[in-house]
C-alpha cells in the first residue's frame, strides 16, 4: 500500500523554473538617465553653464558604462539560466539556410536553426525545453570570465562617472 505521502509527492507538479528577467536593465538605464536629466538642470540652475558641458560628457561616459555592465550582466544570467535549465544537443552546419546557420534537433525531433557569429563544424547548444526555438551556444569558462571583466569595467566607468558628477557638483557648489 502506497503512503498518503509518497502519493502526494508523486502527483505535485514541479514547480516552475524562472525566466530570465529581461526588463531591469531597461529600468536602470531609464534610472540613470532621469539621473543625468536633474543632474544638466541643477547645474544650468546653479548658472554654471561650463560645467553643464563637461557634466553631459561625464554622464554620457558613466551611460556608457552603465549600459555595458548591465548588458554583460544580462548575458551572463542567460547563460547560467541555460546551464541550469537547457537541455545540451550538437548543432551541425545547415548549408540551406546560411553560412552562419546550425541546425539542431530537440527531444521531440523537430529541428530548429541557430545563427551564430563564428563558424565552426559543429558547435553544442542549449535550449529551453518549454520553448526549443530558444537557444545558446555553448560558452566556456574562458569566455565567461573575458565577459565577466568586460563588464567589470563597465562598472568601473559608470562608478568613476558617477564620483567625477559629485566631483564636479562639489566644486560648483563651492564657487
Amino acid at each position: 500500500m502506497t503512503s498518503p505521502a509518497l502519493l502526494d509527492r508523486e502527483t505535485t507538479a514541479p514547480p516552475a523554473r524562472p525566466r530570465p528577467r529581461r526588463k531591469g536593465r531597461f529600468a536602470a538605464l531609464g534610472a540613470v538617465a532621469a539621473l543625468a536629466l536633474a543632474a544638466e538642470i541643477a547645474a544650468a540652475v546653479i548658472g554654471h553653464g561650463g560645467y553643464a558641458a563637461v557634466l553631459f560628457g561625464i554622464l554620457l561616459f558613466t551611460g556608457f558604462g552603465t549600459a555595458v555592465a548591465l548588458t554583460v550582466l544580462a548575458e551572463l544570467r542567460r547563460f547560467a539560466w541555460f546551464d541550469r535549465h537547457g537541455v545540451a544537443v550538437m548543432a551541425e552546419p545547415d548549408h540551406r539556410a546560411g553560412r552562419r546557420a546550425y541546425r539542431y534537433t530537440d527531444a521531440g525531433g523537430a529541428s530548429y536553426t541557430y545563427l551564430s557569429a563564428n563558424r565552426a563544424e559543429r558547435k553544442t547548444v542549449r535550449y529551453d525545453p518549454d520553448d526549443p526555438a530558444r537557444a545558446v551556444e555553448h560558452v566556456s569558462f574562458g569566455e565567461r570570465c573575458v565577459l565577466a571583466a568586460g563588464g567589470g569595467f563597465g562598472a568601473i566607468l559608470a562608478c568613476g562617472g558617477l564620483f567625477a558628477v559629485t566631483r564636479l557638483f562639489g566644486q560648483a557648489l563651492g564657487e
